[in-house]
Order: structure tokens, then sequence, then C-alpha cells
């Protein structure tokens, strides 16, 4: 868990959006590792491709109203 809170701090964000819902968002051109991240904090949520000005990346996000 301390590698994932250390990743969120170096390559992730968190949002809080118009609509008033909060999420934390991961970022990394490593599928795999997202993948292994999210299966160690037992989420369900889809890892998406996208265009970054870097190149092409995959984010991982996960949010709540609450």
């Amino acid at each position: 868990m301390a590698y994932v809170l250390g990743f969120l701090y170096a390559d992730g964000n968190v949002v809080k959006t118009n609509r008033g819902t909060h999420y934390i968002a991961w970022y990394s051109a490593d599928h795999t590792l997202l993948t292994q991240m999210r299966d160690s904090v037992k989420a369900e949520h889809l890892i998406k491709l996208r265009a970054a000005k870097s190149g092409q990346v995959y984010r991982m996000q996960v949010g709540s109203r609450e």
C-alpha cells in the first residue's frame, strides 16, 4: 500500500470536479503496473488509454460523490 500511495504522489492526482465528485487517478505507460496496483487495492475500476503530451499513457481513476 505504501507503494500505491507513493505512486499517487509521484504520478497521480486528486481532483474535485464542478459536480462535487472527487476522484484520484494514477497514470503510467505500463499497463501491467496499473493492473497490479488495482489488484492490490481490490478495485474493479477500468484502466483506459489516454493521450498525453508525452505520448500514450494509461489511467486508472477511482472516484466518489462522498
